[in-house]
C-alpha cells in the first residue's frame, strides 16, 4: 500500500493548489465556495482509483492526474448539488456551501465545478480524449438519474431491493467504476480490461454502499463520528428498510410505513422500534449477504483483468479496506 500513499499524497498536494488558485479568481462568491468544498478533505477515494487502474498498466502517474483531478472536482460538484436538494447544513462536520453562503451562490458554484473538470479533462495530454469524454458525460448523466430517484424514493412506500440497488449503482457505484475505467482508458488498456475495471468498481461501489447504509445504524462505537440511526430520523430509505418491507408481515409492514410517514413520533422511540423490526427481521445479515455477493463479483472480474498477481492483489486490498468496516 506504499505506492497508493503516494498516490494519496500527489492528489492531496495537487487539489491544495487547485484550491489556491479557486480563492483567487473573481468573482468571489463563485469561486470561493469552490475552494471551500474541496478544503473540507474527505478519503479522495475516487481519483485515488484512477491512478491506481492506470498503475495497473505500469504508467507514470502524472499521465492519468488530470483525470483524476476532474473526477474529484466532479464528486465535489455533485456534493454541493446534492446538499441543496437535501437541505443538508452539515458536511464533513463543516457547514455546507449552501448554508455558509446560499442556495444560488452553491448552484452557480457548482455548475461551475461541472465545468472546470470539462476544462481539466481539456487540458490532459492523454491522447484519446474522446474516449474520456464520453465515459465522463455517461457517468455524469446516470449520477444525476440516480440522485432523481433518491429524490423519488422519498414519496414512494414500495421500494423493492432490485430498485434500491439501481438506485445506489447510479448514485454511487458508477462514479467509482467509471474512476477506475477512466485510469485503464489513460493507460490505454484494452477495451474488455476497460469493461472489467467498470464492472469490478460498479460491485465494488455497490458493496461499499450498502455496507455504508448498515453502519448509520450498526456501526460499533459510533464508528461513523455521526448521530446513530440518521437515515431513519431523516425517513431515507435504505437497503435495510428494502429488506425490511420485503420479509415484514401485513401488521409490521403498515407499522414501518407509519413511522416512516409521521412527522410527530418521538425519535428515540422511532428510532428503537424501527431498530428492533430490522432486528426482528434480520435485515441486516441479509444486507451483509447481498454485500458479499458484489464483493465477490467485483473480485471475479478482476480476475480476469491482464496485469500482473502483484498489481491485482494491491487493487484487491485497497478494495477490502473500503468495504471491510466495523459493524
Amino acid at each position: 500500500m506504499k505506492q497508493y500513499a503516494q498516490f494519496s499524497n500527489i492528489i492531496d498536494e495537487s487539489i491544495q493548489n487547485l484550491e489556491k488558485v479557486l480563492y483567487l479568481q473573481h468573482p468571489t462568491n463563485m469561486y470561493a465556495p469552490m475552494g471551500y468544498i474541496l478544503q473540507l478533505g474527505g478519503k479522495r477515494i475516487r481519483p485515488l482509483l484512477v491512478l491506481i487502474a492506470n498503475d495497473l498498466y505500469h504508467q507514470e502517474p502524472t499521465k492519468a492526474l488530470n483525470i483524476a483531478l476532474a473526477v474529484e472536482v466532479f464528486h465535489n460538484f455533485s456534493l454541493i448539488h446534492d446538499d441543496v436538494l437535501d437541505n443538508a447544513t452539515m458536511r464533513r462536520h463543516k457547514e455546507t456551501v449552501h448554508t455558509k453562503w446560499n442556495n444560488n451562490i452553491a448552484i452557480l458554484s457548482g455548475d461551475g465545478m461541472l465545468l472546470k473538470a470539462f476544462e481539466m479533462i481539456n487540458a490532459s495530454s492523454i491522447n484519446n480524449k474522446l474516449d474520456i469524454y464520453s465515459a465522463f458525460i455517461d457517468m455524469s448523466l446516470k449520477v444525476c438519474e440516480g440522485q432523481q430517484l433518491d429524490m423519488d424514493f422519498e414519496t414512494l412506500n414500495q421500494i423493492s431491493v432490485d430498485d434500491y440497488i439501481n438506485m445506489i449503482t447510479l448514485k454511487t457505484a458508477t462514479l467509482i467504476a467509471c474512476s477506475l475505467q477512466l485510469g485503464g482508458i489513460c493507460a490505454n488498456a484494452s477495451i474488455q480490461d476497460q469493461q472489467l475495471l467498470y464492472k469490478f468498481g460498479k460491485h465494488i461501489g455497490i458493496a461499499f454502499q450498502i455496507i455504508d447504509d448498515m453502519l448509520d445504524l450498526y456501526a460499533q462505537n459510533n464508528a461513523l463520528g455521526k448521530e446513530i440511526g440518521k437515515d431513519i430520523l431523516e425517513n431515507k430509505k435504505t437497503i435495510l428498510f428494502a429488506y425490511a418491507l420485503n420479509k415484514s408481515k401485513a401488521i409490521e409492514k403498515e407499522m414501518l410505513l407509519q413511522l416512516y410517514s409521521s412527522k410527530n413520533t418521538d425519535s428515540t422511540t422511532k428510532l428503537n422500534t424501527i431498530t428492533n423490526l430490522y432486528n426482528n427481521l434480520n435485515v441486516k445479515q441479509e444486507a451483509v449477504n447481498l454485500a458479499t455477493q458484489h464483493t465477490n463479483i467485483a473480485f471475479e472480474a478482476l480476475q480476469l483483468i491482464n496485469t500482473s498477481a502483484e498489481k491485482k492483489q494491491m487493487l484487491i486490498e485497497f478494495a477490502q479496506s473500503l468495504i471491510k468496516r466495523n459493524f
